[in-house]
């Protein structure tokens, strides 16, 4: 293999060099088709509905990631605290690069109808399935079964179970790295900082008992003081894109609309050719085959809707139409102050009304997303060390704004049509 670049602009360069034997693996596994599928599936979903830039997919993504945990494994080799292991990092490298091989297209909506039918087989089932008998697994058998199974086993084992995993999986991992840096530039929103290149200045590795008074201990990864205001603000950018981007309202109402038009093409495939391979997977309940699961895209789903809507069933033509068209549910959010939660009798009392009236409405809360504190397993927190302490401490014990991060989850009900949402607001003034 020749030298190999590819241009990115979070990343700038990211290579994939001769002298490194296992780069070249690398750029195998990204030409197989189960690689290049990603390439048609849009990292974001119905984001650029809102953010008309955010038409990047999973495809720059997963090579993003996998550059990020080459930085992450340079902070192991710059602390020269654990032994190396060339087998474990390109297997690191690897497990990063393919993370999200087994997404299915639009993201997380189409597993919901899945699971709505009766497929339990989750994207990271499908990751391990494509690692394990796709061209990827004949690639990586071929060049090493050990590779093979340690690959695997970062998709199968506890997260946050050792340094390398903690690469992959954790709350400070290469895959969020990348995505919100990427997110963030592609949908052009300002909110927030991140500074990976503080963060990483700021990393050390430190041996930490597993619990109080043990004498077992593992490395961990810990931010030092200086590095403390650049992870809260990492955090900070978390919780934003997830309530003004992941969760954003009018994306939202997308997701319901086309949930709703798939969950009706479940109940009847038979709708679609037999050439579709929605229909083959629909058909396929439960147990679909994993030939027919990566014969899916978004493009397949775009072009079902489009047939949809000059074919399909009344409700199911106009939901299509309506949607090719952005002609959206509208939402109303209950209001409340933002750290509160939603009144739940309040709520229910909303709700009644609503049916009293026979006003059709889609429920939806969100659950927002922060920093997640682990009680009983304290490595698996962000822990920061402190000057003169011996001890480091956890992120949420130091920092009130991140301990509260996660609080004040939004109810919002989406109507239809705009006049039962005016309606529904008049019934929330009058019960309130």
């Amino acid at each position: 293999m020749r030298d190999q670049r590819i241009r990115d602009p979070i990343h700038d360069l990211i290579k994939f060099s001769a002298k490194r034997g296992f780069d070249e693996i690398l750029w195998k596994l990204i030409q197989t088709p189960e690689f290049q599928r990603l390439r048609r599936i849009a990292q974001l979903g119905f984001a650029p509905i809102v953010y008309p830039g955010a038409t990047h997919t999973r495809f720059s993504h997963s090579l993003g990631a996998m550059e990020m945990a080459r930085k992450m494994l340079a902070i192991l080799k710059h602390n020269k605290v654990v032994e190396e292991s060339e087998k474990s990092e390109n297997a690191t490298v690897c497990a990063a690069l393919l993370h999200d091989v087994g997404h299915g297209p639009l993201s997380h909506v189409f597993e919901e109808v899945s699971e709505s039918c009766e497929i339990q087989i989750h994207h990271e089932d499908w990751t391990k399935r494509i690692i394990k008998d796709s061209n990827i697994g004949t690639i990586l058998k071929d060049f090493d079964s050990e590779i093979h199974q340690d690959v695997l086993s970062f998709f199968e084992v506890e997260h946050g179970s050792d340094l390398y995993s903690t690469i992959v999986s954790s709350q400070f991992d290469a895959d969020r790295l990348d995505f919100m840096l990427r997110d963030r530039y592609f949908t052009g929103v300002k909110f927030g900082l991140i500074d990976p290149a503080w963060i990483f200045d700021c990393l050390q590795i430190k041996r930490l008992s597993i619990e109080a008074n043990s004498e077992a201990e593992k490395y961990r990864f810990v931010v030092s003081q200086k590095g403390f205001s650049a992870i809260e603000n990492y955090f900070y950018a978390y919780t934003e894109l997830y309530s003004k981007v992941y969760f954003h309202k009018t994306s939202r109402a997308a997701q319901i609309m086309m949930k709703n038009i798939l969950s009706e093409v479940a109940k009847d495939p038979a709708i679609l050719s037999t050439e579709n391979p929605l229909r083959s997977y629909f058909e396929a309940t439960p147990t679909p085959l994993l030939e027919t699961y990566c014969r899916l895209d978004d493009s397949v789903i775009w072009s079902t809707i489009r047939f949809l809507a000059e074919n399909g069933k009344e409700e199911v033509s106009t939901l299509s139409k309506r949607l090719l068209n952005r002609n959206l549910f509208k939402c109303f959010e209950l209001p409340k102050a933002p750290k509160d939660e939603s009144d739940p009798i309040l709520a229910q009392a909303f709700e009644n009304k609503l049916n009293d009236k026979k006003i059709k409405f889609h429920k939806d809360r969100i659950q927002r997303k922060g920093y997640k504190a682990y009680e009983t397993d304290y490595l698996k927190d962000i822990l920061v060390s402190l000057e003169g302490e011996k001890y480091p401490k956890a992120l949420h014990k130091l920092s009130n704004w991140v301990a509260e991060m996660s609080r004040g989850t939004p109810l919002r009900y989406y109507f239809e049509e705009t006049n039962d949402r005016e309606i529904a607001k008049n019934i929330y003034e009058e019960i309130s």
